[in-house]
């Protein structure tokens, strides 16, 4: 028996399995899935006002504590330097102090041959006393020393800027009102050599040569000085040198023993505040 051809067909397409319709997705759906799943991951991630306050604290807290710590820093390094110019600068007043008591004792004696000389040289003594004014002529300038004192410390701090350092302002002050005293006695130094240098030139108008030189190499008062020059005019020449030279002498002992007293307070007084602060 002939099989009919659709019949065949139609069997055929029955034995087929449906498809479950029921786990298909359609596209509406999954693209509506997505876009809700997107949206919910975005809003999940997004910080909070609280959380932005929070870090914002966190980083002026780390800044703040940044500069905190390098003014620490800084404050240590500048106290330490401080100290150190300090214990300079004591040591620079210590020198002054020594210098103006031996210029003080030189001086002094300068002083008194300067009176002997002056006293000989302007009266009839001078024929009778040639050994001793020859002395006192050619000692002066052997013992004459100019007031020297130390500014390297104050000098280095002032071109640095470094005075700032000083914490106590009445050390700071007393410090600059010192050596700002003491520049006066560097233009005195300076003019008191130029009338040393008018005093020898005419001293070799009237005393000898040899005899001046004998008495430096010897010390003392010679026993044959040759007469001096009988001239009127030459001597009161000199003496007129000699004058303002003793002039000059006199103001530099004047202030060196002014300065000397000042240089004494001024240690006392960095001394009292720096081992206080020690302490």
């Amino acid at each position: 028996m002939i099989s009919n051809p659709d019949d065949e067909l139609a069997s055929s397409h029955a034995n087929i399995p449906l498809e479950n319709t029921s786990e298909r997705v359609a596209p509406s759906d999954y693209s509506e899935r997505e876009i809700v799943g997107t949206h919910n991951y975005r809003h999940t991630g997004r910080k909070s006002f609280r959380e932005y306050l929070l870090e914002g604290l966190m980083i002026f807290v780390a800044v703040s504590m940044g500069f905190i710590a390098e003014n620490i820093r800084e404050n240590t390094a500048d106290n330490e330097r401080e100290q150190t110019y300090m214990k300079s600068l004591v040591e620079d007043l210590q020198f002054d102090t020594l210098m103006y008591s031996k210029s003080r004792e030189n001086l002094a004696q300068d002083l008194l041959m300067f009176d002997s000389l002056i006293d000989i040289l302007s009266s009839y003594k001078k024929e009778k006393n040639t050994n001793k004014a020859s002395y006192y002529a050619r000692l002066i300038t052997v013992k004459f020393d100019k007031l020297i004192f130390r500014e390297g410390t104050y000098d280095q701090m002032k071109s640095s800027g470094d005075l700032r350092l000083i914490q106590h302002r009445n050390v700071a002050d007393s410090i600059s009102d010192y050596y700002n005293s003491i520049k006066i006695i560097s233009s005195q130094n300076i003019i008191t050599d130029h009338r040393a240098n008018l005093y020898i030139s005419l001293a070799n108008k009237i005393f000898d040569a040899k005899t001046m030189l004998q008495i430096f190499k010897d010390r003392k008062e010679p026993t044959n000085a040759k007469p001096l020059v009988d001239d009127h005019q030459v001597i009161n020449e000199f003496l007129m040198a000699t004058q303002y030279y003793y002039g000059s002498l006199h103001l530099l002992a004047k202030w060196g023993s002014e300065r000397n007293e000042k240089t004494k307070r001024l240690l006392t007084l960095i001394n009292k505040e720096y081992h206080k602060k020690k302490e």
